[in-house]
């Protein structure tokens, strides 16, 4: 009914007030840390993420070539932009490599207390950059491996196409 609504968001209202007000009494900095974890966080979701398109053939992909080019050359257009697409992959990881590398030597440099991150002083940075060269070798493979499928005209198409 109206009432027993009203009765259950007056409730939750009264709840929340009060853990808000528990918050600022207790935490009056609150978490310091929390904006660069968060930041952290989003990095790996969204690496996985892409990580994850890429195995399900789901990705972004340079699809205006194929409109181009005859039909009969869709599959050499489509196997080109794989490869491309994917040594800059592997460029990438060669670089996150060098730099999870120079991020690790000045944590070590630092006797290996804290971060160079401004407040997450309980995380390193090289963690938080430790998703990138996974991201960019498997994402490297994978779609080296589709140039390789699309160029001799054996690859399969994806399990589950979503609507365009």
């Amino acid at each position: 009914s109206w009432g027993r609504a009203l009765l259950v968001a007056l409730g939750i209202t009264v709840a929340l007030a009060a853990l808000v007000e528990l918050y600022v009494r207790n935490l009056p900095g609150g978490f310091v840390w929390a904006g660069e974890g968060a930041l952290a966080m989003m990095l790996w979701v969204a690496f996985l993420g892409a990580s994850m398109a890429t195995y399900e053939k789901a990705h972004l992909a340079l699809e205006f070539g194929q409109k181009l080019w005859p039909a009969g050359a869709a599959h050499v257009v489509r196997a080109f932009a794989h490869a491309v697409t994917s040594a800059c992959c592997i460029a990438l990881l060669l670089l996150s490599v060098h730099s999870l590398g120079q991020h690790h030597d000045s944590w070590e440099a630092a006797g290996g207390h804290g971060s160079t991150l401004q407040t997450l002083t309980w995380m390193p940075l090289w963690v938080v950059y430790l998703i990138f060269p996974y991201v960019f070798a498997a994402m490297g493979v994978r779609l080296l491996a589709q140039t390789y499928t699309i160029a001799n005209k054996i690859d399969e198409a994806p399990k589950e196409q979503l609507p365009t």
